[in-house]
């Protein structure tokens, strides 16, 4: 009888290795885990690479030709805004020396709901900012505030400069509420006198360490 080497075996292993890898049924080439599904499949007529699950990327990752996500991809906004209050015009008016809703009309402010639980803090940070003007040496304090528990959020409040134009100015990173919150922002005047205003007032979301 002929001796069986390793280098007798090699082929036939590397064969059923890669039987295993290719799918004959949709021709394509999927790579599995322990129980036999599909972590992510190559399709070569195609050219596309579909995950058969949620995944992450732990290492740094360059892309040198066109890409397109067709779904929701978390993480790859660099920062994203959503919008309190926005006046393109002459903005948002106050004379009042305490805090007061910012809308429309009395009574109308804008809200915007979150889900604090969903925020991954050692990913993201949250900041609020507002474009602030002042009138005659008088500045624009304002705040974000949590609807749902009657509350203003800590470290929230900025102030415009007393001179000047508008100017857009963001607070240091604030917390939100665990659970589901409805969020407004208020303003007051920093001094009893004139009628500062603000144009804009937005939660930032991004990634940290931009």
């Amino acid at each position: 009888m002929p001796r069986v080497r390793n280098r007798d075996l090699l082929p036939t292993a590397v064969k059923y290795r890669l039987t295993e890898i290719y799918d004959p049924s949709d021709k394509t080439y999927k790579f599995r885990d322990n129980d036999g599904n599909a972590v992510f499949t190559i399709n070569p007529e195609t050219g596309t690479v579909t995950f058969g699950s949620a995944i992450t990327f732990d290492t740094a990752m360059t892309f040198t030709g066109q890409v397109t996500f067709n779904g929701l991809v978390r993480g790859l906004w660099p920062e994203t805004e959503y919008i309190l209050a926005s006046e393109t015009n002459d903005g948002f008016f106050t004379g009042n020396d305490t805090y007061e809703f910012t809308g429309p009309a009395a009574n109308q402010y804008v809200t915007v709901r979150m889900n604090g639980n969903e925020i991954d803090t050692d990913v993201f940070e949250v900041f609020f900012e507002a474009v602030m003007g002042p009138d005659t040496g008088t500045a624009l304090n304002v705040r974000l505030y949590n609807v749902t528990t009657a509350a203003a959020v800590t470290g929230s409040e900025i102030a415009s400069s007393t001179s000047g134009g508008w100017a857009r100015t963001r607070s240091s990173a604030i917390t939100l509420a665990a659970g589901v919150n409805e969020y407004a922002v208020q303003m007051k005047r920093g001094a009893a006198a004139n009628f500062p205003s603000m144009g804009k007032a937005s939660i930032i979301i991004r990634l940290k360490s931009l």
